[in-house]
Protein backbone atom coordinates (compact mmCIF):
# COMPACT_ATOMS: atom_id res chain seq x y z
CA UNK A 1 0.00 0.00 0.00
CA UNK A 2 1.13 3.35 -0.69
CA UNK A 3 1.60 6.17 1.90
CA UNK A 4 -2.09 7.80 0.78
CA UNK A 5 -4.55 4.56 1.13
CA UNK A 6 -2.71 3.89 4.53
CA UNK A 7 -3.88 7.91 5.36
CA UNK A 8 -7.08 6.79 4.00
CA UNK A 9 -7.51 3.84 6.42
CA UNK A 10 -6.14 5.50 9.43
CA UNK A 11 -8.78 8.43 9.12
CA UNK A 12 -11.56 6.24 8.70
CA UNK A 13 -10.64 4.15 11.61
CA UNK A 14 -10.49 7.29 13.22
CA UNK A 15 -13.50 8.32 12.35
CA UNK A 16 -15.17 4.42 13.20
CA UNK A 17 -13.37 4.83 16.16
CA UNK A 18 -15.08 8.25 17.34
CA UNK A 19 -18.69 7.01 15.84
CA UNK A 20 -18.40 3.57 18.49
CA UNK A 21 -17.15 6.02 21.39
CA UNK A 22 -20.44 8.06 20.94
CA UNK A 23 -22.28 5.68 20.36
CA UNK A 24 -21.69 2.87 22.98
CA UNK A 25 -21.73 4.64 26.03
CA UNK A 26 -25.22 3.80 27.02
CA UNK A 27 -24.63 0.88 28.83
CA UNK A 28 -23.16 3.03 31.73
CA UNK A 29 -26.05 5.85 31.69
CA UNK A 30 -28.86 3.22 32.26
CA UNK A 31 -28.80 3.69 36.23
CA UNK A 32 -29.22 7.43 35.65
CA UNK A 33 -31.60 7.56 33.28
CA UNK A 34 -33.49 4.56 35.50
CA UNK A 35 -33.63 7.28 38.12
CA UNK A 36 -34.16 10.39 36.22
CA UNK A 37 -37.35 9.15 33.97
CA UNK A 38 -38.32 6.30 36.97
CA UNK A 39 -38.05 4.21 34.35
CA UNK A 40 -38.67 0.37 34.31
CA UNK A 41 -36.28 -2.46 33.06
CA UNK A 42 -38.34 -2.82 30.55
CA UNK A 43 -38.26 0.94 29.21
CA UNK A 44 -34.18 0.60 29.31
CA UNK A 45 -34.67 -2.74 27.66
CA UNK A 46 -36.42 -0.63 24.74
CA UNK A 47 -34.22 1.89 24.74
CA UNK A 48 -31.82 -0.47 23.72
CA UNK A 49 -34.15 -2.36 21.22
CA UNK A 50 -34.48 1.06 19.77
CA UNK A 51 -30.87 2.12 19.61
CA UNK A 52 -29.80 -1.21 17.71
CA UNK A 53 -32.48 -1.56 15.35
CA UNK A 54 -32.19 2.05 14.10
CA UNK A 55 -29.06 1.87 13.59
CA UNK A 56 -29.05 -1.62 11.69
CA UNK A 57 -32.30 -1.69 10.37
CA UNK A 58 -31.41 1.41 8.11
CA UNK A 59 -27.86 0.43 7.14
CA UNK A 60 -29.22 -1.08 3.09
CA UNK A 61 -30.77 2.20 3.03
CA UNK A 62 -27.49 4.58 3.45
CA UNK A 63 -25.32 1.58 1.60
CA UNK A 64 -27.80 2.16 -1.37
CA UNK A 65 -27.23 5.84 -1.50
CA UNK A 66 -23.49 5.65 -0.27
CA UNK A 67 -23.02 3.99 -3.80
CA UNK A 68 -24.47 6.86 -5.91
CA UNK A 69 -23.07 9.82 -2.99
CA UNK A 70 -19.22 10.45 -2.04
CA UNK A 71 -19.32 7.48 0.44
CA UNK A 72 -16.41 10.25 2.26
CA UNK A 73 -19.13 12.88 3.23
CA UNK A 74 -21.62 9.89 3.53
CA UNK A 75 -19.22 8.93 6.76
CA UNK A 76 -18.14 12.19 8.00
CA UNK A 77 -21.83 13.03 8.36
CA UNK A 78 -22.63 9.96 9.65
CA UNK A 79 -19.95 10.43 12.39
CA UNK A 80 -21.01 14.40 12.90
CA UNK A 81 -24.61 13.42 13.34
CA UNK A 82 -24.63 10.54 15.70
CA UNK A 83 -21.80 12.31 18.07
CA UNK A 84 -24.36 15.38 18.46
CA UNK A 85 -27.23 13.54 19.12
CA UNK A 86 -25.82 11.13 21.52
CA UNK A 87 -24.66 14.33 23.08
CA UNK A 88 -28.39 15.54 24.13
CA UNK A 89 -28.71 12.13 25.34
CA UNK A 90 -28.48 13.32 28.98
CA UNK A 91 -30.76 16.37 28.10
CA UNK A 92 -33.56 14.39 27.02
CA UNK A 93 -36.56 16.14 29.36
CA UNK A 94 -38.83 12.61 29.29
CA UNK A 95 -38.56 9.29 27.70
CA UNK A 96 -39.74 9.87 24.56
CA UNK A 97 -37.79 12.38 23.92
CA UNK A 98 -35.15 10.34 24.97
CA UNK A 99 -36.17 7.46 22.13
CA UNK A 100 -36.49 9.89 19.84
CA UNK A 101 -33.17 10.97 19.96
CA UNK A 102 -31.57 7.78 20.34
CA UNK A 103 -33.63 6.60 17.34
CA UNK A 104 -32.27 9.61 15.02
CA UNK A 105 -28.79 9.23 16.69
CA UNK A 106 -28.64 5.40 15.15
CA UNK A 107 -29.15 6.79 11.77
CA UNK A 108 -25.64 8.24 11.71
CA UNK A 109 -24.53 4.84 12.42
CA UNK A 110 -26.42 3.20 9.95
CA UNK A 111 -25.24 5.95 7.50
CA UNK A 112 -21.49 5.65 8.96
CA UNK A 113 -21.05 1.89 8.38
CA UNK A 114 -21.67 1.52 4.43
CA UNK A 115 -20.03 4.45 3.88
CA UNK A 116 -17.00 3.95 5.47
CA UNK A 117 -16.22 0.52 4.77
CA UNK A 118 -16.94 1.35 0.91
CA UNK A 119 -14.02 4.18 1.61
CA UNK A 120 -11.37 1.64 2.95
CA UNK A 121 -12.28 -0.23 0.66
CA UNK A 122 -12.11 1.61 -1.98
CA UNK A 123 -8.45 2.86 -1.03
CA UNK A 124 -6.91 -0.08 -0.63
CA UNK A 125 -5.81 -1.72 -3.80
CA UNK A 126 -5.62 -5.06 -3.04
CA UNK A 127 -5.53 -5.12 1.13
CA UNK A 128 -9.16 -5.51 1.83
CA UNK A 129 -8.38 -7.36 4.32
CA UNK A 130 -5.96 -5.79 6.42
CA UNK A 131 -7.87 -2.87 5.69
CA UNK A 132 -11.07 -3.88 6.98
CA UNK A 133 -8.82 -5.05 9.73
CA UNK A 134 -7.96 -2.06 10.79
CA UNK A 135 -11.31 -0.43 10.22
CA UNK A 136 -12.65 -2.68 12.78
CA UNK A 137 -10.16 -2.37 15.43
CA UNK A 138 -10.85 1.26 15.40
CA UNK A 139 -14.42 0.48 15.81
CA UNK A 140 -13.97 -1.87 18.82
CA UNK A 141 -11.42 0.40 20.50
CA UNK A 142 -14.17 3.49 20.61
CA UNK A 143 -16.71 0.83 22.14
CA UNK A 144 -13.81 0.29 24.60
CA UNK A 145 -12.65 3.71 25.57
CA UNK A 146 -16.90 4.90 25.52
CA UNK A 147 -17.80 4.43 28.81
CA UNK A 148 -14.85 5.36 30.57
CA UNK A 149 -14.92 8.92 28.57
CA UNK A 150 -18.79 9.34 29.75
CA UNK A 151 -17.69 8.18 33.15
CA UNK A 152 -15.08 11.32 32.82
CA UNK A 153 -18.29 13.41 31.90
CA UNK A 154 -21.03 11.81 34.21
CA UNK A 155 -18.42 12.17 37.35
CA UNK A 156 -18.16 16.36 36.14
CA UNK A 157 -21.82 17.33 35.32
CA UNK A 158 -24.42 14.45 35.80
CA UNK A 159 -26.47 12.87 33.14
CA UNK A 160 -26.43 16.65 31.32
CA UNK A 161 -22.20 15.05 31.24
CA UNK A 162 -23.46 13.65 27.58
CA UNK A 163 -22.68 17.20 26.26
CA UNK A 164 -19.15 16.61 26.22
CA UNK A 165 -19.50 14.56 23.51
CA UNK A 166 -20.79 17.60 21.46
CA UNK A 167 -17.43 19.49 20.90
CA UNK A 168 -15.61 16.12 19.94
CA UNK A 169 -18.44 15.37 17.23
CA UNK A 170 -17.77 18.47 15.77
CA UNK A 171 -14.40 17.72 15.55
CA UNK A 172 -14.55 13.81 14.58
CA UNK A 173 -17.08 15.08 11.43
CA UNK A 174 -14.57 18.34 10.16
Amino acid sequence: MSRRPSVVILLVSLGHLCLETFHQYLPIIYPLLLTKFDLSFAQVGVVALVTTTAGSIAQPFFGYFTDRWDARRVAALGVLWIGLLMGLVGLAGNYWLLLGVVALAGLGSAAFHPAGAAVVSKATRGYKGLAISFFSVGGNLGTAASPLLMAAGLAWLGTGGTVILLPLALLAGG
